[in-house]
């Protein structure tokens, strides 16, 4: 622990940004378990050859079960690795975009990272131990494909709502004019919908992906004072 803590210190020292640092940090608890795992595991391969251990009913239980360990520090790794680094990049986009994609987004990228990751763990570990998983696989993408036509609206809001926040046609506060004659102010730009405030004190909650594909006409842009 103390090293690592070193380690992460001197990157912070000698480096610019603090990606590095963040992702050392993030992968400290993965690499001790990894360490460890591998550590006994070596230690198994060179006790084998001893009757003693070897011919032992636990040993064949032990080595699965540090390969398994393996495994999971590999793939625990791999998903720290990937979130901080969607982290890092929500981050910055934030901050071009007066938005905080980091709060709205990462929740389900992080969901969505550490799924991909425990599957394929779990996929690797139960091959290693011989369980037929053709059907476990079949069964994923069956239902990978049904999540995917059921959400197909949602994800289509999401990506309306992250091309609103980075590419910034109107932000919060700007008056605009819709396709259909509906003015009002920008009072939230949320991940998959807009609220606009009309002249009547009505909030009008518009899906961000049927937004995206109409004419939207900022009042507000570049100067206010128009309004």
């Amino acid at each position: 622990g103390r090293a690592w803590g070193h380690l992460v210190r001197v990157l912070a020292e000698r480096t610019a940004g603090d990606l590095d640092e963040r992702l050392a940090a993030a992968v400290r608890r993965p690499v001790q378990l990894l360490i460890v795992a591998l550590g006994m595991q070596n230690a198994m391969i060179q006790l084998k050859p001893r009757p003693e251990f070897g011919d032992a009913r636990l040993y064949p239980y032990l080595h699965g079960l540090f390969m398994s360990a393996t495994v999971v520090a590999v793939a625990w790794g791999l998903s720290a690795i990937v979130e901080e680094i969607a982290a890092w990049t929500l981050e910055r986009a934030g901050k071009d975009s007066d938005a905080r994609l980091d709060h709205q987004v990462m929740p389900m990228v992080r969901r969505l990272v550490r799924l991909v990751a425990g599957f394929v763990a779990a996929t690797i570990i139960l091959g290693a131990y011989d369980v037929k998983i053709t059907a476990l696989l079949g069964a994923a993408g069956v239902a990978s494909l049904a999540v995917a036509l059921a959400s197909q609206e949602t994800v289509a809001n999401m990506i309306g709502g992250l091309t609103i926040m980075v590419d910034r046609p109107f932000r919060v506060g700007d008056r605009v004019e819709l396709n259909d004659g509906r003015v009002g102010d920008v009072v939230q730009i949320g991940i998959r919908s807009t609220r606009l405030l009309t002249f009547d004190r009505t909030v009008h909650i518009l899906p961000n992906a049927e937004l995206m594909k109409q004419p939207v006409t900022n009042h507000a842009f570049p100067d206010k004072s128009v309004t």
